[in-house]
């Protein structure tokens, strides 16, 4: 579903959950005068990946034979995998696990979280910030930017300071199958997410440097962890390539 966040500011935002399409948030834009803006991983959605589009086809074809009399609703949802939900054992979508594992995460990240059968995916990162110089500032905080190489807002998971820096988190949960490596889990659009939310962070904090910028990857099967810290090459390669996909979603739907 796609997310559009309404610019209160040069730097801050509100999400507009009633707005779902570029449309409509044109729309918005002529009729009130209030500034719209895509969120940041629905404009990096240009970004095109061959693989991914023939592979969801292919899984979606696969499924509907399998499933002949599901709702298509329920096999798009299928694509990405069905998960057991640790609390209630209940099969549930992909993207409701996530959620839901994000949402433990930031209870336990701001000291609020009561152990439960969530903890074999939560307790690993928690750990990791503990054996560190770790300072939390905000959790789930959006970051704007109303100018035109941006003209973007998104939401990020975790603001935090790590040896008295400035550095940014988003959490991945991912599907790691038996044997494979959880490094290779971390994707460039998960570089290009990031990068650019850093951009908007040193511009609202007035920093004189790009704060670091990490991804953690958390597997869905055993909740093994992965915390992958970007390098600057690939900060400044994924920033220049998320520039152009903010600009190109711009210009093709008129925002």
């Amino acid at each position: 579903m796609a997310h559009f966040y309404e610019l209160t500011s040069k730097h801050s935002a509100i999400f507009r959950e009633d707005i779902k399409t570029p449309h409509q948030a044109k729309k918005e834009c002529l009729a009130s005068g209030r500034k719209l803006v895509a969120s940041v991983t629905e404009k990096l959605k240009m970004l095109p990946n061959a693989f991914i589009n023939d592979w969801r086809v292919s899984e979606a074809i696969h499924i509907a034979r399998k499933h002949p009399h599901v709702n298509p609703s329920v096999i798009t949802e299928m694509i990405w995998g069905m998960r057991e939900h640790p609390i209630t054992g209940e099969e549930v979508g992909s993207a409701a696990w996530g959620t839901e594992c994000h949402t433990q995460l930031e209870l336990a990240m701001n000291n609020k979280w009561e152990p439960n059968q969530w903890e074999p995916f939560i307790k690993p990162f928690v750990d990791w910030t503990g054996e560190r110089d770790f300072q939390l500032l905000d959790t789930e905080i959006i970051v704007a930017s109303d100018t035109p190489e941006c003209n973007v807002a998104g939401t990020i998971d975790l603001l935090a300071k790590l040896n008295g820096k400035v550095c940014l988190f988003d959490y991945k949960t991912r599907r790691v199958t038996e044997g494979s490596d959880i490094r290779k889990k971390a994707y460039e659009k998960d570089c290009m997410q990031l990068a650019s939310e850093s951009h908007m962070v040193r511009e609202m904090m007035d920093l004189d440097y790009n704060p670091k910028i990490f991804t953690v990857i958390i597997s869905t099967q055993d909740g093994d962890t992965h915390v992958k810290k970007w390098t600057d090459k690939a900060f400044e390669k994924a920033l220049s390539k998320a520039m152009h996909c903010f600009k190109f979603y711009d210009e093709i739907n008129g925002l």
